[in-house]
């Protein structure tokens, strides 16, 4: 099955976050998670929802544990606690 990871925070500064998080992207990669989609909130550019492909399970708890994620989180503005959804893909609406 297909994993999938969302990750929801707010920042300081969506200008500053953005090119840090772009910045970090070789990190994901190691750890397998891929094609990144960044959504903004409607009501407040700062809240921020990331949702990305992963291998597995075990590859998102290795990217959330790895040392440089809390450390750019804090040099670009993370100013909430993440919340990390892993969900496994079951089935796909048609459209």
């Amino acid at each position: 099955m297909a994993t999938k990871v969302s990750v929801a925070h707010k920042v300081r500064d969506y200008d500053v976050w953005r090119p840090g998080f772009d910045d970090h992207a070789a990190v994901r990669k190691q750890h397998g998670l891929t094609n990144a989609e960044v959504y903004r909130g409607a009501d407040d550019p700062n809240n921020i929802l990331v949702v990305l492909d992963a291998p597995s399970r075990e590859a998102v708890l290795g990217f959330i544990a790895d040392p440089s994620l809390k450390t750019t989180m804090d040099n670009i503005g993370v100013i909430s606690e993440p919340t990390v959804v892993i969900g496994e893909i079951l089935a796909a609406q048609p459209a």
